[in-house]
């Protein structure tokens, strides 16, 4: 007998906003913002399908704050026997406009999970296999550094600004 596929969704949003003002000071305003939703349909003898989604920011008028934080997956999932078959994609974001700060993540994970049991469920055989790959990107004021050579990079680039100088300099990376 054959079921209506299941559907789920849920959202949610919250948003503090507040206004102070000391007298002779600058008036300030503070917002934090989140916003979160996620979106799961699994159809019989179909690949289910899910996806997650979530933002956060939070600024200043007066503190030299205003950073975002966003995340997405969405996966598929299909059963084909005793087989589950698995594809995820992610991606997320961090950014610092403050500081000039922007690092994006960017992922993609693929699974086989293979799950049997024999001599009268006496014996249960579990396998699985994963291959993921991710990638980080560091955007600043400037330029741009990929994952760990793009650290070194960076690190060397200090170590030579820094050492034109009599004394020591510090940098932001």
């Amino acid at each position: 007998m054959d079921t209506l596929p299941t559907i789920n969704l849920l959202g949610r949003w919250d948003l503090v906003d507040s206004h102070s003002e000391v007298s002779g000071s600058p008036d300030d305003r503070r917002r934090l913002e989140h916003l979160f939703g996620t979106f799961a349909f699994v159809p019989d003898g179909f690949p289910g399908l899910h996806v997650i989604a979530q933002r956060d920011h939070a600024s200043s008028d007066t503190s030299a704050l205003d950073q975002t934080r966003t995340f997405l997956q969405g996966g598929l999932e299909y059963r084909l026997g005793k087989f589950d078959l698995l594809a995820t994609a992610r991606r997320s974001e961090f950014d610092d406009a403050e500081n000039g700060l922007n690092r994006k993540t960017e992922g993609v994970q693929g699974g086989l999970v293979y799950e049997d049991a024999f001599f009268h469920d006496r014996l249960s055989v579990f396998a699985n296999v994963l291959a993921s790959k991710d990638r980080e990107t560091d955007t600043t004021r400037g330029g741009s550094h990929s994952g760990v050579a793009g650290m070194m990079e960076a690190q060397a680039r200090a170590k030579r600004v820094a050492s034109g100088f009599a004394r020591p300099l510090e940098l932001p990376l």
